[in-house]
């Protein structure tokens, strides 16, 4: 489906959001809770991502493990961070118990963001790349935050 979003893009010049979204320290959450617990927290972070993508064509899927993809069309890098800001703090506000996190003493989400209109030789795995070097970077510099891919990788502040 991205490769089709993708191609879109290209073609009519807009924009395009990517953003790879990780549960901070899951694996130490299935560790100390077990993996029921674990595929509880899975469906809650799914279930806030879906509440938070409101309009036709936007949408989220798990990619593997304790990491979702969230992709739009047609929204600013500001709206795209904002909405991703408004998902990291709404899964904060579930305040999920996570005593094993080296973050919070509750489940918390890192995010790598691209969004901008994609180059016509870009590809699908190349998009991933930069987007996951941008979620590389948020697990890096702390967690619980947005790391934005803009050609190079920068740390963005919370709104």
């Amino acid at each position: 489906m991205f490769d089709f979003d993708l191609r879109r893009a290209q073609r009519n010049g807009t924009e395009i959001t990517l953003a790879v979204i990780d549960i901070d320290f899951f694996k130490n959450y299935n560790d100390t809770y077990g993996h029921l617990k674990g595929d509880k927290v899975l469906r809650r972070v799914a279930l806030t991502l879906k509440k938070h993508l409101n309009r036709a064509g936007d949408y989220a899927c798990r990619i593997g493990g304790e990491e979702f993809a969230v992709i739009t069309m047609d929204m600013s890098p500001e709206q795209s961070y904002k909405l991703l800001e408004k998902i990291r703090k709404a899964v904060e506000d579930l305040k999920i118990e996570h005593s094993a996190s080296e973050t919070s003493s509750h489940v918390t989400i890192s995010v790598g963001l691209y969004c901008g209109v994609p180059p016509m030789n870009t590809t699908v795995n190349n998009t991933f790349r930069k987007t996951d070097s941008a979620l590389y970077n948020a697990k890096q510099s702390g967690r619980n935050r947005i790391c934005v891919y803009d050609g190079s990788v920068t740390e963005q502040i919370r709104l």
